[in-house]
């Protein structure tokens, strides 16, 4: 159960939907301006494909812009989902509640601070080895 209140959940909510229309948006804006052999879209075929759409059709598309906003866009919805679960606001590791600042800061955080320095120590040994 999320240790937020109601009034800071709907607040949460409203921001990532928000974020996640802009990053929807975002990437349509990115796609329509490649070649047709690229994208074969139109941005009115676009504008009508859901999150899941996106994603799908820029998995093959090699461009760093466009993968950092489909992982953008992927974290939001991943937020969105744990809002709908009940889950939102708790670490996906030690299940305790995430900081309030930290989530005002970023509301796709997924781990709590201690859990987030102890992760990113792990990744960033596993690219010394």
């Amino acid at each position: 159960m999320s240790p937020l209140n109601e009034s800071q959940l709907a607040t949460f909510k409203h921001g990532l939907l928000i974020r996640l229309n802009l990053q929807r948006l975002n990437i349509i804006d990115l796609l329509i301006t490649l070649p047709s052999s690229d994208c074969t879209k139109t941005e009115k075929e676009l504008a009508l494909f859901s999150c899941e759409d996106l994603i799908l059709i820029s998995k093959d598309i090699d461009l760093k812009a466009l993968k950092d906003k489909i992982k953008s866009l992927k974290k939001i919805d991943a937020a969105l989902s744990n809002l709908h679960l009940g889950m939102f606001g708790l670490c996906s590791d030690c299940e305790e509640e995430i900081e309030l600042e930290r989530l005002k800061e970023d509301a796709t955080q997924q781990r709590c601070q201690h859990c987030a320095e102890k992760y990113n120590k792990q990744h960033f040994k596993q690219y010394l080895l």
